[in-house]
């Protein structure tokens, strides 16, 4: 949410930006992905289904800022106003898909002393 509109501050076009970030969260959401099925902490079917809204977004996104290169001020505004209205509800919904896993209370304790 931070990392493109500062790339298009600092000077990059938008499609420049979205495709860096866009590059970059890939390799992010791998990483965290196969870790959280490991652990099984995700119920793969919400991941199945929210990776291929995501994929399916970022090709009309990617087509659209291709269409639109030449009206660089409406795609700014447009990706602030797209970055509120996504960005705003996941503060508040950032836990959907987990399953909630407590530790045994011997580990607590440990835990407990460890941080005294």
């Amino acid at each position: 949410m931070i990392a493109t509109p500062f790339m298009v501050l600092l000077g990059l076009t938008p499609a420049q930006a979205i495709a860096t970030a866009k590059f970059s969260g890939f390799g992010v959401s791998a990483g965290a992905s196969s870790r959280f099925f490991k652990e099984k902490l995700t119920d793969k079917k919400t991941v199945i289904i929210f990776s291929i809204i995501g994929a399916i977004a970022a090709l009309a996104g990617s087509l659209t800022l291709v269409h639109f290169r030449d009206q660089s001020d409406i795609i700014q505004r447009i990706m602030g106003i797209a970055i509120l209205a996504i960005g705003v509800p996941m503060l508040y919904i950032r836990n959907l898909g987990q399953i909630t896993k407590h530790p045994p209370t011997w580990l607590k304790a440990v835990g407990f002393f460890c941080w005294r």
